[in-house]
């Protein structure tokens, strides 16, 4: 199995969707991500909770052979958390209201389309996907739902299907869900949490990237 096997288990669209380009997100962390990557030459990054794709572009912009896994339902969420966003875009004349979240990531990441491969699953279950296809990326960006038990679950399953990888991801704040609940697998792991540099991006030590 390989990279190639997985892009054709999961094909993009013939036509790019009609949808005005808008990579809505939060903080990119330019030069952890700098940190992490920059001596890799063929880096494979798996990103859990890729939203509308605003880090998934700015790394495929500047790691020319990067290429990502982006996981994520983008499912209007019975939160109305995404369906908040889509309403007001589609409010402002950026998106019709029938327009998906998934056609909206593939209408920013167009242009990069021969190396991103979109898997629409729960974080879990996309995680294990790539294993199926004896995929190994490096980095596993945890970066879907913040609280406890979602966060648990995917850090959990990052480091059982990627031993070697280096398991990291956003919203690192002391006393919130991210910290509280990487503290403890780290506990109950013997793993160490790692802060990189001003941010809120947090690692586990561990293997190197190969």
């Amino acid at each position: 199995m390989s990279w190639e096997t997985l892009q054709e288990r999961y094909p993009w669209p013939d036509c790019q969707p009609d949808i005005k380009p808008t990579r809505h997100g939060w903080a990119v962390h330019e030069r952890t991500w700098f940190d992490l990557l920059s001596n890799l030459e063929q880096p494979i990054v798996a990103e859990v909770g890729a939203w509308c794709g605003k880090t998934s572009y700015w790394l495929l912009e500047r790691f020319f052979r990067l290429r990502l896994i982006a996981i994520d339902s983008w499912a209007l969420d019975a939160t109305n958390f995404s369906r908040t966003y889509r309403d007001r875009w589609a409010a402002q004349g950026r998106m019709r209201p029938t327009d998906s979240l998934v056609d909206l990531y593939r209408a920013n990441l167009w242009d990069f389309r021969d190396r991103v491969v979109m898997i629409q699953a729960d974080s879990v279950d996309g995680m294990r996907h790539i294993i199926d296809e004896e995929v190994r990326p490096g980095v596993v960006y945890i970066d879907a739902s913040h609280d406890h038990e979602s966060v648990t679950k995917d850090v959990n399953a990052a480091i059982e299907l990627f031993p070697r990888a280096i398991i990291c991801g956003d919203d690192y704040k002391r006393g919130g869900p991210v910290a509280t609940a990487v503290h403890e697998i780290a506990d109950e792991r013997g793993f160490r949490v790692q802060l990189l540099g001003n941010t809120r991006f947090w690692r586990y030590g561990g293997c190197p990237l190969h």
